[in-house]
């Protein structure tokens, strides 16, 4: 209710700055569609028909903005398209009309379901939206049979962005692709390789942040543009042998991404007792528009992207000793050309880097205190991660191979482990007694790797309890270097 309240404000206030200046003006896009969907809104877009030769968008988009009191910035210089960005988190979108009338701007637009325009001569309320919707796309009856649909078919080559876009549109808003604007994305999909990183980025965040991505991430494979994104995925698609899904590697990796996105709906059922933290750990924002859980995802699809080049035969087994490691390598040069926070790569690289320990602590004879604290000494917050992404490669093979038991042996150790983090956080995680510059200062270290090891060392001593003071901490290394001088 409060959102709608600001957006209505906003809508007055275009509305009133429209009139006023006798601007003609609409309401496009995706801002129309959000409405008769009755969609959470985020952004208003308005398209601007410039009739005073005095005007320009940027004039008319920087007054508003300062009326408004908020921050302008050139969103688009070619199509001159101008972004205010407000504190609340809505945004407005003032662009210049393309062609000689509105109905020439929507029919170059990218998807029927976004070629919808409402003049500006009144002010709109949420429940009057529907009057006076221009539509020469066929876009209310889209919206209507739920289907995405291409406006022409040159759609494509004037933004190739918008192969990925469908994709998107389908997942967010639960539509289907129209058959023959699938078979062009297909024919297409060598065209996404033109569009900035950055941009396809956000795209791709945009579907891994839906429930269900999982099924969009398999039709976006399909249709080849994943594999143009991500040629490293050829390297799990080929290697099928030594697998027991069908399909390989591949599908083993897009089922750990399934059974993840289930983990993440049966949270109440699997950890009662952690559940609210977690969701509340899941729902951090790494960035401004990316949280953790759409990060565990992309870990979960690259976490055994090492096992082709570390397979080997051991007493006549098939071993993938080290891929991890070689996982992590293949992984953070796929997330850098997709322009990837250096937060977001790192969090990724520890889930990849530990994926197989909580595997390791659920087949031992028994999970201590000191087992778990090291575990999360090692990875401290993303060992969160690591346990959730663990967990959904083990429920990966339920159909196919793995024991109930061996399952639930692996959703218990989970479940202790998070219970014991949550618990005894400040226990498990310590404010350090002793950091580098001490190590340095006070026993002569040289900075290097040594500093690493003796600071993990010490933390871990202060999560067993066998430190509890600084004055031990120091005691507790100067015994240390005395064993190994």
């Amino acid at each position: 209710m409060v959102k709608k309240k600001i957006i209505q404000k906003m809508i007055d206030q275009v509305y009133d700055f429209c009139h006023r200046k006798k601007i003609k003006s609409y309401f496009v896009g995706g801002f129309v569609r959000n409405l008769l969907l009755n969609k959470e809104i985020k952004d208003i877009d308005v398209v601007i028909a410039i009739t005073n030769k005095n005007d320009t968008v940027a004039k008319i988009a920087r007054e508003f903005a300062g009326k408004s009191k908020g921050s302008l910035v050139q969103l688009d210089e070619k199509n001159d398209v101008y972004r205010i960005v407000y504190r609340t988190g809505i945004y407005l979108d003032f662009a210049r009309m393309r062609g000689k009338n509105i109905k020439e701007d929507l029919n170059i637009r990218d998807f029927t379901i976004n070629a919808l325009a409402k003049p500006i001569t009144d002010s709109v309320h949420f429940f009057s939206i529907s009057k006076d919707i221009i539509d020469c796309c066929g876009g209310k009856k889209d919206l209507k049979d739920k289907i995405i649909k291409m406006v022409n078919k040159e759609v494509f080559d004037e933004d190739p962005l918008r192969l990925l876009r469908a994709y998107r549109l389908s997942a967010v808003l639960d539509f289907k692709i129209e058959n023959s604007t699938r078979k062009l994305i297909k024919q297409k999909s060598f065209l996404i390789n033109k569009v900035a990183k950055e941009r396809v980025r956000d795209e791709l965040f945009k579907i891994l942040q839906t429930d269900n991505s999982y099924q969009y991430i398999l039709s976006l494979e399909k249709t080849g543009l994943l594999t143009e994104i991500f040629p490293e995925i050829n390297i799990m698609k080929n290697a099928v042998d030594c697998y027991y899904h069908q399909q390989g590697l591949w599908e083993h990796s897009l089922e750990t991404l399934n059974s993840l996105e289930e983990i993440f709906l049966k949270l109440p059922f699997l950890f009662p007792q952690s559940c609210n933290k977690l969701k509340k750990h899941l729902e951090e924002k790494v960035t401004d528009n990316i949280k953790r859980k759409e990060v565990f995802k992309l870990g979960a699809i690259f976490h055994d992207i090492g096992k082709p080049a570390t397979l080997k035969m051991i007493d006549g087994k098939v071993r993938f000793l080290g891929h991890e490691v070689e996982g992590v390598k293949l992984t953070k040069k796929i997330l850098r050309k997709l322009k990837l926070s250096n937060k977001m790569i790192k969090i990724i690289e520890k889930i990849i880097l530990h994926h197989m320990r909580p595997g390791n602590l659920a087949s031992a004879p028994r999970l201590t205190d000191r087992a778990i604290g090291r575990f999360f000494t090692d990875l401290k917050e993303e060992g969160v991660g690591a346990l959730l992404v663990s967990l959904a490669d083990h429920y990966s093979y339920r159909k196919i191979k793995i024991k109930k038991s061996e399952i639930k042996k692996q959703l218990t150790t989970t479940s202790k482990m998070l219970k014991s983090f949550y618990q005894r956080r400040k226990i498990i995680l310590p404010k350090p007694f002793l950091n580098g510059d001490d190590l340095m200062r006070i026993f002569g270290f040289s900075p290097g790797p040594q500093i690493g090891l003796f600071l993990k060392l010490i933390t871990e001593a202060q999560v067993s309890g066998e430190i509890k003071t600084k004055k031990r901490a120091v005691e507790y290394v100067r015994s240390l270097i005395e064993k190994t001088s």
